[in-house]
């Protein structure tokens, strides 16, 4: 059996989003560990601990509750076994465009917890 393959924590990010934009499930939830917690953080209706399966029911209801949202990223970066980056959005809870910061801890290879930490409108949205 051939070595597992090294990825840094941004190769794993990256990946968990690419499988999830190419509609598989399956493999963005492989992307995490298990017992894996994703934290909205401040005080929206969405703001909690969510495992990975919770996660991915959240951004569907998402979606269905804003339809015409849409976010852009910012270069990922990473230090150690943290990968993050800006994000940027519209259409979504809060009132016109926010931003905000997506922050991912990645060990052995598995994303082992995630923070949606929002920067404007004193913690009342999320993005």
């Amino acid at each position: 059996m051939p070595p597992p393959i090294e990825r840094t924590a941004v190769e794993v990010v990256t990946a968990f989003f690419a499988h999830l934009r190419a509609g598989n499930e399956q493999f963005a939830l492989a992307c995490w560990a298990p017992g894996a917690l994703w934290h909205v953080t401040g005080r929206s209706a969405f703001a909690r601990d969510y495992s990975p399966a919770e996660y991915l029911t959240m951004c569907r209801r998402w979606m269905a509750e804003y339809p015409t949202y849409r976010a852009e990223f910012g270069a990922f970066d990473s230090v150690g076994e943290l990968a993050f980056f800006a994000i940027r959005s519209r259409n979504g809870e809060a009132p016109g465009e926010t931003q905000g910061m997506m922050l991912y801890r990645v060990v052995d290879g598995l994303i082992t917890e995630g923070w949606a930490i929002a920067a404007q409108y004193g913690d009342r949205y999320t993005f």
